[in-house]
This record gives structure tokens, sequence and C-alpha cells, in this order.
């Protein structure tokens, strides 16, 4: 028999070893430079948020005055183009592949997929339960129902592939709401959070978080209602557009992890 002390010993050195691994594996939290701040629009309550070839695509939510809205980024070089939706629809999030904008409904259990362009419907499909965030990583359209789970869909007939769920030192963070993919991650808004939390897309793992209790206590043009919630990585900055629920400006962002 091995003497008690070596047990407690090599018991306590495991245990201190899992504690330091743990550490070593918690999330990152990002610090962020403003690079560019501009002007939003502060009647959008703002659901879905992408950026493409020059555009910005805006969905708005609320029941009887929900709409889609595409502007350009400089504000220049076209005209801006509105759809409204019908009044039954809460809209939700929105992702832009190709030239498919794909639209989510809140409640509805609806997707609609339209031309970019002009807004035309192309096509509809079913899920079930709940839409809230979308986008997808050119395999898979990644949505958010609210919960911790991120659902993995077939970019071509809306069919469900597979679930993940999302952790935070082991703990499930729930609500995740707008999405952006890059590069193997899922950046996600977090429904009454000013926190971005960076999601491995296959482990479900936060690898980062982001703070920007700042920003929208500069942006929020509506109290309790003006709340973080929009993604859009720019790629030809390599940086993120940053906005929220009825905000004042929209911030162009360069995060970094501390050194």
């Amino acid at each position: 028999m091995r003497p008690l002390n070596k047990i407690i010993l090599r018991r306590g050195l495991a245990v201190g070893l899992l504690a330091f691994c743990g550490q070593l594996l918690a999330a990152v939290e990002y610090q962020y430079t403003v690079l560019e701040k501009d002007t939003h629009d502060p009647r959008i309550f703002t659901q879905g948020f992408v950026l493409d070839e020059g555009w910005f695509y805006e969905s708005s939510g609320h029941y009887g005055r929900s709409f889609l809205v595409r502007y350009p980024v400089d504000g220049e070089s076209g005209a801006e183009q509105r759809l409204a939706l019908p009044r039954d629809i809460f809209a939700e999030g929105i992702t832009v592949i190709d030239e498919r904008l794909y639209l989510l409904s809140w409640k509805a259990g609806k997707a609609w997929v339209l031309d970019k362009n002009n807004f035309s419907v192309l096509a509809t499909h079913g899920y079930n339960g709940e839409g809230w965030g979308l986008t997808h990583n050119g395999e898979h359209l990644i949505m958010s129902d609210g919960t911790d789970i991120l659902r993995f869909y077939s970019i071509d007939d809306f069919a469900l592939q597979h679930t993940v769920k999302v952790r935070l030192d082991g703990e499930p963070v729930r609500n995740l709401n707008e999405l952006e993919y890059r590069d193997g991650l899922v950046w996600a808004n977090q429904w009454q959070s000013n926190n971005i939390y960076v999601i491995n897309a296959e482990s479900g793992k936060v690898e980062a978080i982001a703070d920007l209790e700042e920003l929208q206590k500069a942006s929020a043009a509506r109290a309790g209602e003006s709340v973080l919630n929009g993604i859009a990585y720019d790629r030809k900055r390599d940086a993120f557009w940053i906005t929220g629920k009825y905000w004042r400006h929209r911030y162009l962002l360069q995060f970094e992890s501390p050194q």
C-alpha cells in the first residue's frame, strides 16, 4: 500500500495541474481600438447586420414595423433601399451568401431567401423553434435561437444538420443573438448584455470576450432598449463594424488580445 501522504500529494498536484490548465484555457478578454465612427439610424431596432460588397444590410424588428434596409458603406455610392415586411412578421437575423439574402422570423418558424439587390423573394423555408441571429461559414447557415445552442442548417434547403452547445468555463452561455462568422469562429452578441462572445464553431467553447459597455453608453438612443446587437465583418479593413438597437452610431473596431 502506498503511503497516504504520497497519495494526498499526488492528488494535490493533479488538482493544481487541472486548475493551471483551466487558467490557460480560460477565455481571453479582447481589447479594441476604434478605427472609425459613423452615424447610424437610431430608428432601426437592429436584428441582423451584414456588410457585403460595399453595402450594409440591416433588419429591424417589432411586429407591424419590421423592415429590411440596404445602404452603402460610404453613404454616397448608391441610394438606400427599404422593404417593409408583413405586419405579422417580427424580423430577426440576416446573412448574405453570393446574391442571396437570408432572413429569419422570430416566432413564425419561417426563413426567406431574397435577392440581395432588389429584395424579391426567391424561396421560403420552415424551421422549428425561434429564430434569433444568423450567419454562415460557406457550408452551413448558423443560427441562434436565444438559448445556448448554435444550429447548423443546410444552405440549400434549410435542413438541420447538427447543433453545438456554447460553453464558457464549462457553463452554458444563453441568450445568444446576432452572429457573425470569421475563420472558424462565431462572434455572438448576447441579448441584454454588452458582451460579444467569440466562439469556436466546432467545439462551442468561448475563446474570447469583448466588453463594449462604453460604446453602448455613448450610442444608446432609448434607455432599456438600445442594447448591443450588430456585428459585421469588413474584409477590406480586416475589422468589425459594431452597432446596436436604436444606436446613434456604428463603429469599426479592431480587436486584439492583451499582451
